[in-house]
């Protein structure tokens, strides 16, 4: 027989098995979240493929200082930018210019997010047009104008791929394929919100 409280109720006691059902489900629902913080924070199964083909860039380095021929600071007008950066156009260049001109094209509707241009050392400003025919035609007149920047040095030769707000975002060395950019942006502009 029961002991009645005041009441006229049995008092509510907690039997050991009742919490086991509470403690499942903080298992379950902590344990991965618990294996991800040690994977990131250890670097622990972190897998070594990777799906983009160029080379992640650490998101501490500064944006590029790019100018216009004229001295102006070059606008990416919300656009995802392709700069081909190098020190001087020779055929490799001149190939790459070509590629991304296609590239552009293969894009289809996605075109209009993302600009490409050639840069230059600032050095270069001297040189006549004809001596630096650019990538692409990206302002509103529809004028090819190439850019310079300090920055465009032998180290930093290759093709990047700058974010609408300026962040580099990956890089691809001269001798890669345009096929792997092609992938790695149709892939980025599907989930990218951005530009």
């Amino acid at each position: 027989m029961h002991n009645l409280d005041d009441h006229g109720t049995m008092p509510l006691t907690s039997t050991p098995g009742s919490y086991r059902p509470l403690w499942a489900l903080l298992t379950v629902a902590l344990l991965p979240l618990l294996f991800a913080m040690v994977s990131y924070f250890g670097a622990i199964a972190v897998p070594e493929q990777r799906v983009n083909q160029g080379m992640l860039v650490d998101p501490q380095q500064p944006p590029f200082e790019l100018r216009l021929r004229d001295g102006q600071v070059f606008e990416a007008q919300g656009r995802w930018q392709l700069l081909l950066f190098v020190t001087a156009c020779d055929g490799a260049c001149r190939q790459w210019q070509h590629q991304l001109t296609q590239l552009h094209t293969l894009l289809g509707r996605d075109r209009d997010r993302v600009g490409y241009q050639l840069v230059m050392p600032s050095a270069a400003a001297q040189l006549s047009a004809s001596d630096t025919a650019p990538a692409s035609e990206i302002n509103t007149e529809h004028t090819a104008i190439p850019l310079f920047s300090p920055q465009a040095t032998p180290e930093i030769q290759g093709l990047w791929l700058v974010d609408p707000l300026g962040n580099r975002v990956l890089r691809y060395r001269l001798d890669q394929p345009a096929k792997a950019v092609l992938k790695d942006l149709k892939r980025l502009l599907k989930v990218s919100r951005i530009g």
